[in-house]
């Protein structure tokens, strides 16, 4: 069902571009970990491992993401709410977490003018996905579209020279979808345990994240 007034504000979403042997992509990963402990689901984290030096995390289907925004093989690179581009890190985490909320803070203010929102059935051993909206004479078919990012907790990954081995937020799975709602899709109750789905409406000429849906599993 649609949400209520009471929720109908933006979901601020961080997206990080990194890579396992990255040696500032820890420090703003953990940043964004503890953004998400804050703020719970009324923030999106979704962290795209480049498929550099061995890091095998994310699959090249996040190449649509890295030529929307023009990332090259420097990391970390943030990009929040999908027009505010961060290079680097700060010089501590603490330092990192609050320039992150005083971004999160500017744009939770801000209303969703199109109210995405997700809705589940199960049959059998399969969990089916209605994605809708509403406001849907909101959306622009002609430039707004509909990215399908399914992310991972604890995954573990060692590499050698890389500072960490346990990675949050993981987009481990990633479609482009028409911005044509309703839309229903199918997934394994197996393939989705303890993953994060995220369904983000994204305007493909400015680049803006216009409204936010996800479910955790």
């Amino acid at each position: 069902m649609p949400r209520t007034d009471v929720e109908k504000k933006i979901i601020p979403v961080f997206e990080v571009f990194g890579y396992a042997r990255c040696s500032n992509c820890p420090l703003v990963e953990h940043a964004t970990d503890s953004l998400k402990a804050l703020y719970k689901d009324s923030v999106s984290i979704l962290e795209y491992h480049l498929r550099l030096l061995g890091d095998t995390l994310s699959p090249e289907e996040i190449n649509t993401k890295t030529e929307l925004y023009n990332i090259q093989n420097t990391a970390p690179c943030t990009i929040i709410q999908g027009t505010r581009r961060i290079d680097g890190a700060e010089d501590s985490e603490e330092t990192q977490l609050e320039s992150f909320k005083s971004y999160y803070n500017a744009l939770r203010a801000q209303k969703d003018s199109v109210g995405l929102y997700i809705t589940t059935d199960t049959m059998n051993d399969t969990i089916i996905i209605t994605l809708d909206a509403d406001s849907i004479m909101n959306i622009d078919t002609l430039k707004d579209v509909i990215f399908l990012s399914i992310t991972e907790d604890s995954v573990f990954f060692q590499l050698s020279g890389a500072e960490d081995s346990i990675y949050n937020n993981v987009v481990r799975e990633m479609k482009l979808l028409p911005s044509t709602l309703p839309q229903t899709l199918s997934f394994s109750k197996e393939y989705l345990r303890q993953k994060h789905l995220i369904m983000m409406l994204q305007d493909t000429v400015n680049k803006n994240i216009i409204s936010v849906a996800q479910r955790r599993f």
